[in-house]
């Protein structure tokens, strides 16, 4: 499969297994599959017209096409904080619980999430760091089944919902949706409101931070600049997609101006921008 397409993904043993690829050329998969086994439950999807939809905001809570977790047993919470984000989590439906860096919610908050979500199987999505430890307190309070996809930032989260099979069981879902996450590289902007050293670069009060999957890589002082630098701790190989997600301290014109600078740097690449409004972070990318 993986001389066929990209992004394999084999859940399974001997007698059964569930294969995902990401391919242009599907009835060649089908074919190396029908040579080696009998199939069930085929599906096949246009991945550039789902993300065409996603970022045009197409998919809402509740249509047509998007019913498919009511059919699920498997529910799906994630903790957002932007009205963007949170529309964007509900689109690929998704109960969110708002929250983020400096208003984290508390355990009491995701377990009320969690009892009255209507399904008894449960994956949260914690979206932030600091948050993975509280989800997981969760588990330990409900008679439902909970699992964490340890998700770090909302692109990871993004990516691992994008990976949700309404058709597929609870840990099926949980071992894509990680593997999906773990494919999806972040970039996040935001102001420094102290002097410090962190990871090796030293900070002024005032900055704008570039940061890298976590680490601060870059400082300076627009929020443009801080992206397109950190942008450079970034391998292109492989990458296909960047989507930028605009927030507090930049408008939609910025962020189109700055998709404009990456696509002339990264000639190639496959640059979106959405309406995040998450706050504290002017830029919130995401690396696939």
């Amino acid at each position: 499969m993986e001389a066929l397409g990209e992004s394999v993904l084999a859940v399974g043993n001997a007698d059964l297994m569930r294969v995902h690829v990401h391919t242009l050329r599907p009835g060649q998969a089908l074919e190396f599959a029908v040579e080696h086994g009998t199939l069930a439950k085929v599906k096949v999807e246009n991945m550039q017209l789902q993300h065409a939809a996603f970022v045009s905001g197409a998919g809402e809570p509740g249509a047509a096409d998007g019913d498919s977790q009511a059919a699920s047993t498997v529910g799906v919470i994630a903790i957002a904080a932007g009205e963007g984000l949170v529309n964007v989590f509900k689109s690929l439906n998704a109960r969110v619980v708002r929250g983020g860096q400096t208003m984290n919610p508390s355990v009491q908050d995701i377990l009320a999430a969690v009892n009255s979500s209507g399904h008894q199987e449960l994956i949260i999505l914690p979206n932030n760091a600091n948050l993975i430890l509280t989800a997981r307190q969760v588990a330990e309070l409900t008679p439902h089944r909970v699992a964490v996809v340890p998700t770090e930032t909302a692109p990871q989260g993004i990516g691992a919902l994008l990976a949700f099979n309404f058709q597929a069981d609870m840990q099926t879902n949980v071992e894509a949706m990680e593997q999906a996450s773990h494919g999806v590289h972040t970039v996040e902007v935001t102001r420094s409101i102290r002097d410090v050293e962190v990871d090796g670069v030293q900070v002024k009060s005032g900055d704008m931070l570039g940061i890298y999957d976590g680490h601060i890589a870059e400082t300076s002082d627009s929020a443009d600049d801080a992206l397109m630098r950190t942008l450079d701790h970034a391998s292109i190989e492989g990458l296909e997609i960047v989507t930028i997600y605009y927030g507090a301290g930049t408008s939609e014109s910025a962020a189109h101006a700055v998709a404009g600078r990456i696509r002339d740097a990264r000639p190639g690449l496959e640059v979106e921008v959405v309406m995040g409004g998450q706050p504290h972070y002017p830029y919130v990318v995401s690396l696939e």
